[in-house]
């Protein structure tokens, strides 16, 4: 009899032990229970990465690109495209379709003349904008080629115009606020802005180092890419221009597509004209003067006198009429056709 119970005992031992093999671990109440992933299987070793650490990494990629992506604006110049002595009073914008505008600009993000330019980090750019020290102005304007603090202020000379419609009866003037300061002043009342030039070139004399070398080169690309990047016109340099006053009605995307036309166009006549030689610049000087704005400067007229090898008689490179300078940084604002 003890030995049929032993027989028994076994076999239902060993019929539990199966179910519980072809089961592979069922839940309580006949819920099967989910096999582990392999991340839940897996052990992290000495030197392995984790899934945490990889998506932190695949966010950092990702910020890292999207960065790139928007620091690659165009951003050339309608300063030398000076709005404050044109009158758009009278130009009615609000029904201009501006769909067919290529504002994509032009990419100078992986492009650096110098350290601390477009960094990778953000700094120095109009989207990653950090509150900087705002140097001397004998710090910022230091040069050998001129002295820039003798660089005598440009006449302040704004027509905000008339209608054509003013003097016939029924006819109404527009308000305008700011028409009294600007007129005394050249430009619009505009707080100081943090952030830097993010193409910006530090010092004057290594700004006219890269323009002579971009020249020499034959390179239309790379000076277009000192040019002022279309988010820095548009974040420090339109708010003060007396154009973007509300009662014009300009778009700043407009004035930006005409600004950088006309450097696109101005480039192609400087390497023309002075590409593919070795110039050395001796001396630079300014025709027009400067006009200080709160957040820049803008040097006018703008000549390089340079030598060849040879020295003899100067080269007077003049198809950059006017520059702009932040904290110390340099940009061309606009090339001239």
């Amino acid at each position: 009899m003890k030995a049929h119970l032993s027989i028994a005992s076994a076999m239902v031992l060993s019929g539990t032990l199966l179910t519980v093999a072809l089961c592979g671990g069922c839940a309580p109440d006949g819920e099967s229970t989910p096999k582990p992933s392999a991340s839940e299987n897996s052990v992290t070793e000495v030197g392995s990465t984790t899934s945490a650490e990889r998506s932190a990494e695949n966010v950092e990629t990702k910020g890292s690109m999207s960065s790139k992506s928007e620091s690659g604006v165009s951003d050339h110049d309608h300063s030398g495209h000076d709005h404050s002595d044109h009158d758009h009073s009278d130009h009615d914008h609000s029904n201009h379709d501006h769909s067919n505008h290529d504002h994509s600009g032009h990419d100078a993000s992986a492009h650096s003349y110098a350290d601390g330019v477009a960094n990778a980090d953000g700094s120095g750019s109009s989207d990653g904008v950090v509150s900087t020290e705002r140097p001397s102005r004998e710090e910022a304007l230091s040069s050998r080629f001129v002295n820039l603090m003798e660089v005598v202020p440009a006449p302040v000379d704004v027509d905000l115009g008339e209608s054509r419609f003013a003097g016939q009866q029924g006819f109404e003037a527009p308000d305008d606020p700011e028409a009294e300061f600007i007129r005394k002043h050249g430009r619009r009342e505009s707080p100081w802005i943090d952030g830097e030039l993010s193409r910006g070139i530090p010092g004057f004399d290594s700004f006219v180092a890269a323009i002579m070398e971009q020249l020499r080169e034959g390179d239309a690309k790379g000076l277009m890419e000192l040019q002022i990047a279309g988010a820095d016109y548009k974040r420090y340099c339109w708010p003060e221009f007396p154009q973007s006053r509300p009662i014009t009605k300009i778009p700043v995307d407009e004035s930006w597509f005409f600004l950088e036309r006309k450097a696109y166009s101005g480039v192609q006549r400087g390497v023309q004209d002075f590409g593919g030689q070795t110039l050395t610049p001796t001396r630079v000087y300014f025709r027009e003067g400067r006009v200080d704005y709160e957040n820049f400067t803008l040097f006018k007229g703008m000549v390089i006198a340079a030598q060849g090898p040879q020295g003899g008689a100067e080269t007077l490179i003049d198809f950059i009429p006017v520059v702009i300078e932040r904290n110390g940084r340099w940009n061309v604002y606009t090339y001239e056709d």
